[in-house]
Formats: C-alpha cells, structure tokens, sequence
C-alpha cells in the first residue's frame, strides 16, 4: 500500500518543483498560444481575402515571426521560473495560481509582440512615422486581439500547475 491511498500527504515540496512543474506548464501553454494565433490568424488572413502562404513568402513577415515566436518561448521559460517562486510562496489553496498565470500569459504576449514587430523598425528607422507603423500599430492589433486567448491560457497553465503539484 502507498502513502497516497492511505491518504498520507507529503506537503513539502521544494520551490523548485514549483518551479520545474510551472516552466513545464508555462511552455505547454506556449505551444498552444502559438497554435491559437496561427488559427486566429488563418480566420483573419480568410477573412480578409489573403492568403496565409503570403505570411511564408514576404521576408517583412517572416523576420517578425521567428523572433516573436524565440521570444515568446525564452519569456516561457524566464517567466515560469519566476512564477513557480511566486507559487511556492503563496500556495496553491490561494488563487494566486490563476492570477499568476493569467499574468504569465500576458506578460509573454506583450513581450513576444513588442519585440517581434520591432524586427522591422530598425531597418525602416529614417521613415516618418516608423516607429508607429512599425512598432504601435502591429503590436497593439496582436496584443488586443491575443488578451482573450492568453487569459484562457493562463487559466490552463494554473490547472496544470496545480495537477501537477498535487500529484507529486
């Protein structure tokens, strides 16, 4: 017979793995935020009449993309470390997991947005305006339209967490 089935708990886990279980999740949640947008932008690039090879081909798209995409999966992992220490502190009975998460989530997206649509400023920084066209205008279309998506993925990334602590 195992202590769990006789209903012994071993409540000390160490902080890092909070922090393992939250980078694990965080990364999770990563993958499925890069498969949202590339659904939602499919709808849009549908919508719109365009086609989403063109997003492949154009090299003003592609460079953005990578370095949004590296980005994202390096603030994942930075950030679920972070936010495994916040975790370890405040426990899991609180709902500090979920606003963690959700501010996890939109943390990765603000950083994958400023930085990936930035790519293209600085080889366009002599034009008026640049910096709004290339910087304010992109990332502010991803990020207003990547809040909702990334609020679920924060939610999920706590249910992970708590899963997965609670298991050990």
């Amino acid at each position: 017979m195992s202590n769990k089935s006789l209903g012994i708990r071993f409540p000390m886990l160490l902080k890092s793995h909070y922090q393992r279980a939250s980078i694990q999740a965080s990364l999770i949640c990563a993958i499925f935020g890069l498969l949202a947008a590339g659904l939602i932008n499919a709808i849009f690039w549908g919508i719109l009449g365009g086609g989403i090879q063109e997003i492949m081909i154009a090299p003003w798209f592609r460079g953005p993309i990578v370095v949004a995409i590296l980005v994202l999966f390096v603030a994942s992992i930075a950030l679920g470390y972070i936010a495994g220490g916040f975790i370890y502190r405040f426990g899991l009975q609180t709902n500090v997991t979920a606003i963690v998460g959700i501010a996890l989530a939109w943390c990765c997206l603000f950083l994958s947005a400023v930085v990936g649509t930035s790519v293209n400023y600085f080889s366009e920084m002599g034009e008026l305006d640049a910096f709004h066209d290339y910087i304010v205008k992109p990332a502010t279309s991803v990020i207003v339209v990547g809040l909702l998506p990334a609020l679920l993925l924060g939610l999920v990334y706590s249910a992970i967490v708590r899963s997965d602590l609670r298991n050990r």
